[in-house]
């Protein structure tokens, strides 16, 4: 089949080549119907494995196919990372025809796993910033998203900027039928005519009549015009009589306007999953532009309530407890929790743990509480305890960073430095300039007589601060409070080092503590000043 671009020039469907792991194929599937409006366009044909005929070299097959193809999506999971062939064979040629511009590769994120560091990290994939398909609210909306990548992708190798719709096939219902049995027909006024040949267009005046073998005529427009009328005239009395029975028990119609919900509306379902993340901040952007109604108000009050800067405390806790929701018993609770200094209030864990129980019983999908009744039991010196509970906070909120990291802590507190090495360097791997985690990992490899690997993170970490100390350091996972464990015993870190000064408080001596712990020579670190 050939297609013509805008140019003129002819140009055959763009042969699109898919790389996937097999336990992945429920994905391919979905994929390839949100594809179906490329190929029907006839921009794109695609091609997978399953395509293999019986009897097929299956190697030959494939390495033909992906070197033909115009496109090629890598379906990005723990499986295809796994998978020898996907790698090794499929990627590593893959890669070879992209960087030579025979061919765009384009990553497509399913599932998540840690890509850092892989030959396609570089490469432009869909959705964009690495949003993982299987953690999106709506699906439907990521793969919507991956195709628009792809048809971008093919009409840059096709140097247009849209691609024509497909001129519709001529199909049985459009040919003229010949009916050798049926009597001849001729116009009223004009020449005869035979079934089989075009007739013209009805036009006022000209009635069509039929010839039977007497010759004698029917006039079929008059019996039509008759027949149409008949069947009005008893449309109309039917209505009439049936307005006429129906009339007195026919009840008033009543307008109810629909209350937006999170149930019913888009914007507020994607809201409330922010606020039972946690994630106080892509809530409030979007309930700004959901619609009016009494979650939107709720929503706005708590994001607002959360951000707000405390002068003074009843105020504040008042006007929390007047929203009286899940939400506002969530958000008391974190409150209760930012006080607890370490040393002799632990009633304020106490008082915590109470908002995060009724939180729990009015909504049980709440991660911050599971994140803050984690920190209650690590605070404690439980950190066995709180694993659980930081997990169960990363099942609602698999993407939230700071749940992330103490989930590695408390794993690395609890003794497990093996599994707490890994945990840690996953963190780094989706954001390398998390400090916090730079200085636990140098600790852990420490503690496993890793002396090497320790000086090696350590002067990452030292050369991280030097460079680019101002940025990394000024980033708000940077700037939130720290708490650190010494003889199982909380310490919390908030300060740096003030502005115009060389040296440098609490978090700045923790982190030279930390370098000088790995053996590796202290050197002066940059003054900061992150209110500039």
């Amino acid at each position: 089949m050939t297609m013509t671009n805008q140019t003129g020039k002819a140009t055959a469907p763009l042969k699109v080549f898919c790389s996937y792991s097999h336990r992945d194929e429920e994905a391919l599937d979905t994929l390839r119907k949100h594809l179906s409006s490329l190929r029907l366009s006839g921009l794109i044909e695609d091609w997978h494995d399953r395509n293999i005929p019986a009897g097929g070299d299956w190697d030959a097959e494939i390495r033909s196919s992906l070197d033909a193809a115009d496109l090629i999506l890598l379906l990005i999971s723990a499986d295809f990372l796994h998978s020898e062939y996907c790698m090794q064979k499929e990627t590593a040629r893959a890669l070879q025809w992209h960087h030579a511009g025979k061919a765009t590769v384009i990553p497509v994120f399913l599932r998540e796993c840690v890509i850092a560091g892989l030959p396609f990290e570089g490469i432009q994939g869909t959705p964009r910033d690495v949003r993982w398909i299987n953690q999106q609210p709506f699906t439907d909306k990521a793969w919507t998203e991956v195709t628009q990548a792809v048809e971008a992708a093919g009409l840059r190798r096709l140097g247009v900027s849209r691609w024509p719709v497909k001129a519709p096939q001529e199909d049985a219902w459009s040919i003229p039928i010949t009916d050798t049995q049926t009597p001849p027909i001729q116009p009223a006024f004009g020449g005869a005519t035979s079934m089989g040949q075009t007739l013209p267009h009805a036009q006022s005046g000209h009635a069509y009549v039929a010839v039977d073998e007497s010759g004698n005529t029917r006039f079929i427009r008059s019996g039509l015009i008759a027949l149409i009328g008949l069947i009005s005239v008893l449309a109309l009395a039917w209505f009439i009589w049936n307005e006429w029975l129906n009339e007195e028990s026919a009840p008033d119609t009543v307008e109810v306007e629909t209350i937006a919900t999170p149930e019913n509306n888009t914007k507020l379902k994607v809201a409330k999953s922010y606020l039972e993340q946690g994630e106080y901040k892509k809530a409030q952007s979007v309930c700004q532009s959901a619609p009016e109604s009494p979650f939107r108000k709720e929503c706005l009050g708590i994001t607002g309530l959360a951000f707000q800067d405390v002068s003074d405390k009843q105020v504040y806790l008042a006007e929390v407890e007047a929203v009286n929701s899940a939400f506002s018993e969530a958000l008391l609770g974190e409150f209760n929790l930012a006080e607890f200094d370490g040393e002799n209030n632990h009633g304020t864990l106490a008082q915590a743990e109470q908002h995060f129980a009724k939180a729990l019983q009015q909504n049980a999908a709440l991660a911050s509480v599971y994140f803050g009744r984690g920190q209650i039991q690590h605070f404690t010196g439980n950190a066995e305890a709180a694993l659980p509970l930081y997990q169960q906070a990363l099942d609602i909120a698999p993407s939230n960073g700071r749940y992330a990291l103490n989930r590695a802590t408390a794993t690395a507190d609890a003794g497990q430095l093996k599994s707490a090495e890994k945990l840690l360097r996953e963190v780094l791997s989706v954001n390398g300039e998390v400090l916090l985690a730079h200085a636990e990992l140098v600790e852990v490899l420490a503690n496993q007589s890793k002396p090497i690997e320790a000086q090696k993170e350590a002067s990452a970490l030292q050369v991280l601060l030097m460079q680019r100390g101002q940025q990394v350091i000024c980033q708000p996972v940077n700037m939130a409070e720290w708490v650190v464990f010494q003889g199982g015993l909380p310490t919390f870190l908030s300060s740096w080092a003030d502005a115009g000064t060389h040296s440098w408080s609490e978090k700045g001596m923790y982190l030279n503590y930390i370098i000088g712990l790995a053996g590796v020579p202290l050197i002066e670190l940059p003054t900061v000043d992150c209110g500039a």
